[in-house]
């Protein structure tokens, strides 16, 4: 620990260190600042032996023209001709944009795919709860149909509990999803979210899902004939 600024002696030239970047340790994707040191390029010129270090040049505002200007000359710095191929990497943030958006829509492909296939076996699961419920509450539901109860009052009583099973998956899976992330988030020392839009979608779509699983169930319970259902079962 010492008090800012101070001189340090680097190849014979004196630099004033004016700040130190936070300790980033040992992280899941690699230490990032750990032994980085950030200079003007003005201060980086006056280095004699800059074939063995290894640095990144940061540009604002920067054009096409603006660009092209600085390869050529890099390369005559380095000594290489217009037609020889060029020994450093030039990245422009709108291609890194462009790239990490079109990485992201692979993701987010590949999370629907699979998504769709989780919600098709959740339906079918949900219509075999359901229908195993209708055999054991059979008793049950006769007695609400001769105590008066309509058909149409069954009908919605299990298209809720349908979509009810639906809303339990969904609450754990976004349960699951937020420590996933949380623990991501701390491993990448990144602030992940999960954004209301993709919630209100989740919810919408588990609605509807448990609606189409249930209504089969659904309809078949509130056919039952009351007279038939309480003769075969007996208390």
């Amino acid at each position: 620990h010492f008090i800012l600024p101070k001189k340090v002696k680097l190849e014979g030239l004196y630099y004033n260190i004016v700040g130190i970047l936070e300790k980033d340790g040992d992280k899941l994707m690699g230490s990032v600042n750990d032994g980085l040191i950030i200079m003007p390029i003005s201060s980086i010129g006056k280095l004699r032996n800059l074939n063995i270090i290894n640095f990144d040049i940061i540009v604002n505002n920067s054009s096409k023209d603006n660009i092209e200007e600085a390869v050529s000359l890099l390369k005559f710095s380095r000594n290489l001709k217009a037609y020889h191929k060029s020994d450093f990497f030039v990245n422009h943030l709108d291609t890194l944009i462009k790239d990490a958006s079109k990485y992201f829509k692979q993701l987010s492909f590949y999370g629907d795919v699979i998504g769709f296939f989780s919600l098709l076996i959740g339906g079918f699961n949900i219509v075999n709860i359901m229908l195993y419920n209708i055999i054991e509450r059979s008793p049950v539901i006769g007695i609400q149909r001769a105590l008066g109860a309509s058909r149409r009052f069954i009908l919605g009583q299990y298209i809720f509990e349908s979509i009810f099973l639906g809303m339990l998956g969904c609450l754990m899976g976004l349960i699951l999803s937020f420590i996933v992330i949380l623990i991501a988030g701390y491993l990448l020392n990144s602030y992940l979210v999960i954004s209301i839009y993709n919630i209100i979608k989740t919810l919408g779509v588990v609605i509807f899902v448990g609606v189409v699983s249930g209504l089969y169930p659904a309809i078949k319970a509130s056919r039952l004939n009351p007279i038939q259902v309480l003769s075969l079962n007996r208390y």
